[in-house]
């Protein structure tokens, strides 16, 4: 579009073959967190102490303990996914590129 946004009712944009082309620099939408005890109306959630210590570190963000790949970069697909940084697709028959970067 002139304005620079994407037209997002265009077409898929299709190689020489027909085929979809990823080609481009894409950001995923961060999946978002939800509180499912939400609806509880100030009721505790019952836990286990075991479960209650995991609840209370994963709530800090400190996952490196339990997340066998929290110190991997980049992630791994689909993992990359879930973060909000951005990637290139190089795609060519017979082969597609990833690239991504760490923090």
């Amino acid at each position: 579009m002139k304005n620079g946004a994407p037209n997002l009712s265009a077409p898929a944009p299709r190689r020489a073959d027909g085929k979809p082309d990823l080609t481009g620099i894409w950001i995923a939408d961060p999946p978002k967190l939800i509180d499912v005890s939400i609806d509880m109306k100030g009721a505790a959630l019952p836990m286990k102490p075991e479960a209650q210590k995991l609840f209370d570190q994963r709530k800090t963000g400190d996952l490196s303990a339990d997340d066998p790949d929290a110190n991997c970069l980049p992630q791994g697909v689909p993992k990359i996914n879930s973060t909000p940084l951005q990637f290139k697709i190089f795609q060519e028959p017979g082969v597609v590129v990833v690239l991504s970067h760490a923090r």
